[in-house]
């Protein structure tokens, strides 16, 4: 079984950081589909219920506790040229 970890962050920031690289919250979730793309996922599921929401794929995922210390420690990794479809962050 994959071992799961929930990944909090405070309200004004979400908010502030989608409006300055999304400007919506509709682009924000297409970002996240986006993201499940450049992760190889075939399918994604996002779901929204009573203001809240979660996104679930089937993608290449964390394949490390190394690797998801780094990634969550740096808000923010710009991608190399041919690594993500549409990814630049």
């Amino acid at each position: 079984m994959a071992n799961q970890r929930a990944f909090r962050m405070h309200s004004n920031l979400l908010y502030s950081t989608i409006m300055a690289q999304a400007g919506t919250i509709a682009k924000a979730f297409m970002e996240a589909v986006q993201n499940s793309i450049d992760a190889n996922a075939t399918h994604v599921d996002l779901t929204l219920d009573d203001g809240r929401f979660s996104i679930a794929d089937d993608g290449r995922g964390f394949q490390t506790l190394t690797e998801i210390e780094e990634y969550f420690e740096q808000f923010g990794t710009p991608h190399v040229e041919g690594d993500a479809r549409y990814g630049r962050f």
